[in-house]
């Protein structure tokens, strides 16, 4: 038993020696930047729901002209990317006539996953 603890031991020493000789870093730095990627990409996502839902006042309050082509297509990009992540939200949440909290609850679930990642990243 104690020889195959020393053979694992000995691999595990000329395995971390290849490692550095390569240049490899260790998994908490791949891990600390895989984290800090997801958390901009949440981040931004929090921006594109804010513009959504800024969008849509505006276009309610008839202060956007719907029928020019490049706010057709603004409307059509932020429609599809937030659209995806509020359906399932608006099917759940009751309906509250004009008022839909799906934004709101969206954004309480981002900031709930950015702050355990950023708790994850601090103790890595």
């Amino acid at each position: 038993m104690a020889s195959a603890a020393l053979r694992r031991k000995a691999a595990e020493d000329r395995f971390g020696a290849i490692r550095t000789a390569l240049g490899v870093p260790p998994m908490h730095v791949i891990l600390n930047t895989l984290i800090e990627v997801v958390l901009i990409a949440l981040n931004l996502y929090w921006y594109v729901i804010l513009a959504s839902v800024i969008v849509s006042w505006l276009v309610a309050f008839g202060v956007i002209n719907t029928y020019n082509s490049v706010v057709r297509t603004i409307l059509d990009v932020i429609y599809r990317l937030t659209e995806p992540a509020l359906r399932p939200l608006r099917r759940v949440l009751p309906d509250f006539g004009n008022v839909d909290l799906s934004p709101i609850a969206l954004w309480l679930i981002l900031y709930f996953i950015i702050r355990v990642l950023e708790q994850i990243r601090f103790s890595l």
